[in-house]
């Protein structure tokens, strides 16, 4: 049996500019494709060694790129994060099995780190978490 589409659905499909639709896969895409090349080429760089499957065994090229075209295209499924414009804790990027290093609690390198994170990647959630250190967060107001 064939799902029935709702008066809304149809509406709105009927309105859906295929064009615009392409233009979006293809952004997708070329983020995925961006964030894979570079977790191959810098978060991976030094990773030589299985530390979970195949513990010991050498790691390829291949191994690396698979990895990372998985995380990637994670990152983009928007059914299993719903929002494109909220950002990631650590907690979700670990859920991923993303190896990251968590400053959250070591304010000496954190008061270096989050200024310089609100003022190249500003976003209303970093501005609220700025409390946590001494000193106002720039461009906060």
């Amino acid at each position: 049996m064939k799902p029935r589409l709702s008066p809304g659905n149809v509406v709105l499909l009927k309105s859906i500019d295929l064009a615009k639709l392409a233009l979006f896969e293809q952004a997708r895409d070329l983020s995925i494709k961006l964030l894979t090349d570079w977790l191959v080429e810098y978060k991976f760089k030094d990773w030589t060694e299985h530390r979970t499957s195949n513990k010991g065994k050498s790691v390829t090229k291949d191994q690396k790129r698979k990895r990372a075209e998985d995380i990637a295209t994670d990152l983009a499924n928007h059914k299993k994060w719903l929002s494109h414009g909220r950002s990631l804790d650590v907690k979700k990027l670990k859920s991923l099995r993303i190896e990251i290093e968590d400053y959250t609690d070591n304010k000496n390198l954190g008061k270096y780190i989050l200024p310089k994170l609100i003022v190249e990647y500003p976003s209303p959630t970093f501005h609220k978490k700025c409390s946590i250190f001494p000193n106002p967060c720039p461009n906060s107001h």
